[in-house]
């Protein structure tokens, strides 16, 4: 499944959501390469910690 990107717009009116930051979390991770970075500290549990950061 590909994600599609996210599509900023200005709204006349304010929406806002309980998520409503999530998506430009996720890409302000993933330009940063985030997530590879913390791959050298190895795993917790079985899960790394790059994984646990992207969720």
């Amino acid at each position: 499944m590909t994600l599609k990107k996210p599509r900023l717009e200005q709204s006349p009116r304010r929406i806002l959501t309980v998520h409503a930051g999530l998506a430009l979390i996720g890409e302000a991770i993933a330009a940063s390469r985030l997530d590879q970075a913390v791959k050298s500290m190895g795993s917790y549990r079985g899960t790394d910690h790059g994984q646990v950061l992207s969720t």
